[in-house]
């Protein structure tokens, strides 16, 4: 059952380079501010990810069960536990912080099945630490907020009508009106498969049964807040002989969309 991530983990840099994208297409654009920024060590950067992905979509839309959306969907496999957690979210402070980690290993088990027993409490974080997770959801939100022109944001970006036989699932984090965004957190600068995975997203959505949304995109974009750094990339950019490779790679026999960008 193919996702987006398993098709592009197929791919070679070179193969993406030569075919489909390139990262060095994206203008990069870096936010200077004085935040002092920590490493974390105390969780690993997998699941740092995830929670300022959770904490950004609270801080943007004020809504537990759009923020916690994945892990909510197999609350009841726990028998409440995840909604006994999230309700203890009233605002953003350290205790929010904490639940969103607590909530990790629900994220996981949907996604891998895992045990959530299986997995070890986390141990309590720095002050810095802390500090340095709220300044990453800050910078994504307000980046995010930035894109907004219109009062339209999507969050977790799904593409109805585009999944098949050769891509089974995946979804984008947030869409404006104008800008298809990925957050990445890391402390290294986007690669190759990233560009090409926020690449494959527009692909579906432009087959979806959403198709008129992804049509009126202008950019795509890949955020980074550890590194605050943002990279987009026109859409006027990208040929139609890419958008029909990208269709071909997920198996869409009759594709119009390069026939009608």
């Amino acid at each position: 059952m193919p996702t987006v991530t398993q098709i592009v983990n197929q791919l070679s840099k070179a193969e993406i380079r030569q075919n489909y994208i390139t990262i060095r297409s994206f203008k990069r654009t870096h936010y200077n501010n004085q935040d002092v920024i920590s490493e974390i060590q105390s969780i690993k950067p997998n699941t740092v990810g995830i929670v300022v992905d959770y904490l950004t979509r609270y801080k943007l839309t004020h809504d537990i069960k759009q923020a916690f959306e994945i892990p909510l969907l197999v609350d009841n496999d726990f028998f409440g536990a995840v909604s006994e957690l999230t309700s203890k979210i009233t605002t953003f402070n350290k205790q929010a912080i904490d639940i969103a980690i607590d909530l990790v290993k629900y994220d996981t088990y949907y996604r891998t099945g895992i045990d959530p027993s299986e997995t070890p409490s986390h141990p309590k974080l720095s002050t810095e630490e802390y500090n340095t997770i709220a300044y990453l959801i800050n910078r994504s939100a307000n980046f995010i907020k930035a894109c907004v022109t219109d009062n339209t944001l999507k969050t977790d970006v799904t593409f109805e009508g585009a999944y098949n036989e050769f891509v089974t699932n995946g979804d984008a984090d947030y869409m404006t009106k104008d800008v298809l965004i990925d957050l990445k957190v890391s402390k290294y600068p986007p690669s190759e498969a990233y560009a090409m995975q926020l690449l494959i997203y527009y692909v579906m959505g432009l087959n979806s049964i959403n198709s008129v949304d992804f049509y009126k995109l202008k950019y795509l974009a890949i955020f980074n807040p550890e590194l605050n750094t943002a990279y987009t990339l026109s859409v006027n950019e990208i040929s139609n002989e890419t958008i029909h490779k990208v269709e071909m790679l997920l198996g869409y026999e009759d594709p119009q969309t390069s026939l009608n960008l």
